[in-house]
């Protein structure tokens, strides 16, 4: 008779950065880093900001989109500036 060895669970390490401005009330900083999800106060804001999830990238992309919210007339750059009046 084998032992079946136990699966381990999942682990969600999708890691994403936030490249939006600041939030007042330090709701939310510029760069923070969520790995496998985000706490309850940003699933909270995404949920009456849901235009807000796209400022939320790929680490691999971050330096890009940046740069992006930077240069006039990008859909990042408007969303950040969207994001300002949050």
């Amino acid at each position: 008779m084998t032992s079946k060895k136990p699966k381990q669970p999942t682990v969600n390490t999708n890691k994403l950065v936030y490249i939006g401005p600041t939030l007042s009330e330090s709701r939310l900083m510029h760069a923070t880093v969520f790995i496998g999800g985000y706490p309850l106060h940003i699933i909270e804001l995404l949920n009456s900001n849901p235009w807000m999830k796209q400022l939320f990238v790929p680490i691999s992309e971050m330096n890009s989109a940046i740069a992006a919210t930077k240069e006039k007339g990008t859909l990042y750059n408007t969303l950040y500036k969207k994001a300002k009046e949050v």
